[in-house]
């Protein structure tokens, strides 16, 4: 496997197990932003060049609750896939072995 397959691998694993902390982290740094009132009680109106957007940070925010099967599942399959994974090897390697 060549480094930069392994490298989207890791990537794409990582984005799975964090994606819902980065959503709440940044629902809460737009509502401290702007002074808006966000929690888990339901969507608070908060109008954007005349938008609503209270509901999109709502499901942001709420959506961090998902992190309680991404971290776990996330974290097992990085620790998995960097137990299981084969050599990281070049492409010049592979191509001068056939010869």
């Amino acid at each position: 496997m060549t480094a930069r397959k392994t490298l989207m691998i890791y990537l794409a694993l990582l984005a799975w197990t964090l994606a819902p902390i980065f959503s709440v982290l940044l629902a809460g740094f737009i509502a401290d932003l702007t002074g808006s009132t966000l929690n888990e009680s339901g969507a608070h109106p908060f109008i954007i060049l005349g938008f609503d957007i209270g509901g999109l940070l709502y499901s942001m925010f709420v959506f961090g609750w998902f992190a309680m099967l991404t971290l776990p599942t996330g974290g097992l399959a990085l620790l998995i896939f960097s137990f299981l994974r084969p050599p990281i090897t070049r492409q010049s390697d592979e191509s001068s072995d056939t010869q």
